[in-house]
């Protein structure tokens, strides 16, 4: 079906394509050949910004090809037939035949060959794609029914600055009670192996884990951030992690994209932002399935990628933007920075554990989401009070959510306006996790709506950031830690899937402090 929508838009897609990316900016310039696999937010770039103009460049992909997780294919990039694109390589230009494409460095490989046989779907398979979506719409029809018959029964007379968030708390924990229940029932466990991309047992285990993730990830969205829970979540669901309440996992739907029985966490291990875990992957028309092992005390750093068969040495650490494969090599204590990771020559310091009380975390947690969802209510309100006028409505809302925002940003952080080491309660303390969770509320909510658009420049300024004139940023994600951010004049920030973080000092202000 979403090859049909791309058909619809312009794009010319061949027979038994996969792709499951939306990071497409130009549909009519895309031209993908016959059983092409293209992986999870690869950037397939056909509009390139100029000073004050734009260049539009067509991506052709070949027949057979491969494209990994997180990859970039921009400036009229022409890969032809039997290409394996490692995840996170930046691609343009001519790409021959047969080859092992990473970024700038193209290798031959004998192994890469043709997969028509084992890419092609049956009438039958199909058919249960399609069932499989019309699960996904039941469930969050029932889910929405669910909280409204509970609004109905015991809310109803409750003020409705109340109700609301109540109701909206309601309907995303009913969202995640469906999807673990598939993943733990209906899906269950996935062995290691190989497995055709046409085989009922991929587009089983695989694809529909995919797709209900996926479908459900703003549900997810209320248990991101550091909690141990989280864990509980995991085990229950078949990975191996230690006992103990020192693993923090920042982004937890990630940890959900791979099979969990294959997943092997040790004690006092720290996941950031977006670290994802890559159980399969795609060559030859053929899902490879492995176990990944994250050893005691190590650290995965934001926006790293761990693919399956990884086995990350206690100790050590694994830097922003980096991918460890099973072919890294690396010892106890080491830390590893790059595409493919190497060894730098540094020495991380001795980490103190840190205990968390457990119950005092789960009253923290939902106290924080219904005061940040109560707070989105209730401006929604309050505006609709003095506004009937639906477009000057969201446009108050807009305004005076991103002001509340700001301020209540800019009082969590008046402490930590300049670099350096500050406290754990700084970084992740009650405070500062109602700000947070109000600032995904708004990404998802408005940000969506004023990407690309002046407002969100002033939005940003008012963050902290410097930014100076004639400056355009596509995604509200770009940036993060906004005070420490500054950029100069007539600069293109495009992608949505590009940030700049000043990740490092966050790594180390955890680090020292767990």
């Amino acid at each position: 079906m979403y090859n049909c929508y791309l058909r619809l838009c312009g794009a010319q897609i061949g027979k038994n394509v996969r792709i499951y990316t939306t990071l497409i900016d130009a549909p009519d310039l895309l031209n993908i050949n016959d059983s092409t696999f293209i992986s999870s937010d690869v950037v397939l770039n056909g509009l390139s910004y100029q000073d004050t103009t734009y260049e539009l460049n067509s991506v052709h992909i070949g027949s057979n090809c491969s494209v990994g997780d997180c990859s970039v294919l921009y400036n009229g990039v022409s890969i032809q037939d039997n290409v394996y694109v490692k995840s996170m390589s930046s691609v343009n230009g001519y790409i021959p035949s047969n080859t092992l494409s990473h970024g700038q460095q193209i290798c031959l490989n004998e192994q890469l060959s043709s997969s028509v046989d084992q890419t092609n779907l049956m009438f039958q398979q199909q058919v249960y794609q399609f069932v499989c979506i019309l699960l996904i719409v039941c469930l969050n029809s029932v889910s929405v029914i669910i909280t409204y018959l509970i609004y109905c029964q015991f809310l109803c007379k409750i003020y409705v600055w109340i109700s609301l968030p109540v109701c909206w708390m309601i309907w995303s924990f009913l969202c995640i009670l469906f999807v673990l229940i598939v993943l733990k029932f209906v899906i269950g466990h996935v062995p290691p192996g190989s497995y055709p991309l046409n085989s009922w047992y991929y587009i089983h285990k695989i694809w529909f884990r995919r797709l209900i993730v996926s479908s459900f990830s703003y549900s997810f969205a209320i248990l991101e951030g550091f909690h141990s829970f989280n864990c509980a979540i995991l085990r229950w669901l078949g990975a191996k992690i230690e006992e103990g309440n020192n693993i923090m996992i920042g982004r937890f739907i990630y940890s959900l994209h791979c099979p969990s029985n294959l997943l092997t966490i040790k004690d006092g291990i720290s996941a950031f932002d977006e670290v994802r875990f890559i159980a399969s992957d795609i060559l030859n028309g053929k899902c490879v399935v492995n176990r990944i092992t994250i050893n005691k005390d190590a650290q995965l750093g934001n926006y790293c990628l761990i693919h399956s068969g990884s086995n990350v040495p206690a100790h050590s650490v694994i830097a922003t933007m980096t991918r460890f494969t099973s072919e890294t090599v690396c010892k106890d204590g080491d830390i590893l920075l790059g595409l493919p990771a190497r060894v730098m020559p540094f020495v991380s310091p001795p980490v103190d554990q840190m205990k968390i009380n457990v119950n005092g975390e789960i009253f923290t947690f939902f106290l924080t989401q219904l005061v940040a969802k109560f707070t989105f209510v209730l401006f929604g309100l309050f505006c609709m009070y003095f506004v009937s006028n639906i477009f000057i409505l969201i446009l108050l809302f807009i305004i005076l959510y991103s002001i509340l925002l700001c301020l209540c940003d800019r009082l969590c952080t008046a402490q930590m306006s300049k670099p350096g080491t500050y406290s754990f309660d700084n970084i992740v303390g009650w405070k500062r996790r109602i700000v947070v969770r109000m600032f995904r509320d708004y990404m998802v909510l408005i940000g969506q709506f004023i990407g690309g658009t002046q407002w969100l420049i002033y939005f940003f300024r008012a963050l902290g950031s410097k930014i100076g004139h004639d400056v355009l940023i596509s995604d509200i994600g770009n940036l993060a830690d906004h005070r420490f951010i500054t950029i100069d004049n007539h600069v293109r920030i495009k992608s949505p899937a590009f940030s700049i973080q000043v990740c490092g000092n966050f790594m180390k202000v955890l680090r020292k402090c767990m």
